[in-house]
């Protein structure tokens, strides 16, 4: 993971480290929600999270595909075309996992959510890190 992002600039690593950071929160949560409402709970939570991280990595693989200050406007439009994809992409995924049957929908929801909070707070965590690696080197 760190060659991933060595090679990066400072805002790749910060937007891909918020989205690397969602689905581990959301495995780490699961096997709790599988012990207090079951293993379909579980699962359609894990489905839950994985239909909020899928569209954001594509998002973020659209808008950093550019470079440089010329690319300026590809990027600005490949963030506008990038977040109506990443819409479309995530209402699909709820479509899909509704129609599948066996999904429960309000642990769908409950996973999106909890993605979606742990990229909230990803920047928080980074300046968490950041400090306690200040800290061991001095």
């Amino acid at each position: 993971m760190s060659n991933l992002l060595m090679k990066r600039t400072h805002y790749q690593n910060e937007a891909l480290f918020a989205i690397l950071v969602q689905f581990p929160f959301v495995i780490i949560l699961s096997p709790l929600v599988g012990i207090l409402q079951g293993a379909l709970s579980a699962a359609s939570f894990i489905v839950g999270g994985l239909i909020c991280v899928l569209p954001n990595f594509y998002l973020y693989r659209r808008v950093f595909s550019h470079q440089g200050a010329r690319a300026a406007k590809k990027m600005f439009k490949s963030l506008y075309w990038g977040e109506m994809v990443k819409v479309v992409l995530t209402a699909l995924g709820f479509l899909c996992a509704i129609m599948t049957g066996w999904a429960l929908p309000l642990w769908l929801f409950m996973g999106y959510i909890t993605a979606q909070i742990s990229f909230a707070l990803a920047p928080l965590l980074m300046s968490f890190m950041k400090k306690n690696n200040q800290g061991m080197r001095t």
